[in-house]
């Protein structure tokens, strides 16, 4: 397999491209992605990469950021920075992280997954438009961190997701929206967090506003194996702030084996808070974990 010559470039950046067959090859961002998307490999980045438009997954990709930055160019529109289709499949890492004491490669503008993805390590952070990851696929998460998202109306500006979620290790930290509800995670699927830490996000509105760590709503299925929900903050300006660390909604199941959710605050349900509405009841079975050191009230 070759690049092709003919693929139009909308994006700068350089990058290497290891084929399965062990073949390596070296070019452009956007001839290195179409080849992995043609044969599947494994993109690593040479250099930064500013994307005119966004940077799609169509096949098993992985993707190394080496300690560089993927980004959207300035004045590019609103897209999501890197899209996984249906069929495909994307791992992004950054091998850089070990040497570089954290998670220097980082990828600002969000993921959109429709199919599977995994973040081993690196960094999805600086989304002002939504959200870290808007996840309708299947997403794991080992580690790295995803951090500092924010936008009007995001909920869940940390993790928006209609899928399956299953959260490993990482973090999901400072994330923060005016919006309504969900500031690290949103969940209206299935959120399995086995491990990692949500901490230190944040939602304000000026009338009712629910999850600051968590919001599990509309036959969302939440079950806590292990992991810390902790220092996470609802602010309304009327007082009518719930859940802290979760909030749960309409007809959702929350099932806590393990873990801690502490530190977190909310004018009721600094920790945990049930909310049931027009579409059903909330379940809410505590097997073991432990929940303290919550604060509720103005």
């Amino acid at each position: 397999a070759v690049a092709d010559a003919a693929v139009q470039t909308y994006n700068s950046g350089e990058a290497s491209c290891e084929l399965e067959t062990g073949e390596t090859q070296q070019g452009s961002f956007d001839e290195m992605l179409a080849l992995a998307n043609r044969n599947g490999g494994k993109v690593s980045l040479l250099s930064d990469v500013e994307l005119g438009s966004a940077a799609a997954i169509t096949n098993k990709v992985e993707l190394d950021l080496c300690g560089y930055t993927v980004k959207k160019k300035e004045g590019a529109g609103s897209f999501y920075a890197v899209t996984v289709g249906k069929q495909a499949a994307l791992t992004l890492r950054d091998s850089a992280a070990a040497e570089n004491e954290g998670n220097a490669g980082t990828v600002i503008g969000g993921v959109k997954n429709e199919g599977v993805f995994v973040l081993e390590s690196g960094s999805v952070s600086g989304n002002t438009e939504g959200y870290g990851v808007d996840n309708s696929g299947d997403f794991t998460m080992q580690n790295g961190v995803i951090s500092q998202n924010s936008g009007v109306f995001a909920s869940g500006a940390g993790v928006h997701n209609t899928g399956t979620f299953t959260m490993n290790g990482g973090s999901i930290s400072e994330n923060g929206s005016s919006a309504s509800v969900g500031g690290g995670v949103y969940n209206t699927g299935t959120f399995t967090m086995n491990g990692g830490t949500i901490s230190h996000n944040k939602i304000w509105w000026y009338y009712s506003c629910k999850g600051g760590g968590v919001y599990n709503a509309n036959n969302g299925k939440f079950i806590m194996q292990d992991g810390t929900i902790s220092d996470n903050t609802v602010l309304s300006d009327n007082g009518m702030g719930f859940g802290g660390g979760v909030c749960c909604d309409g007809s959702s199941t929350f099932i806590m084996n393990g873990g801690t959710v502490s530190g977190n605050s909310a004018t009721e349900g600094g920790g945990i808070s049930l909310e049931g509405d027009q579409y059903g009841n909330t379940s809410f079975t505590m097997n073991g974990g432990k929940v303290d050191g919550n604060t509720a009230g103005e």
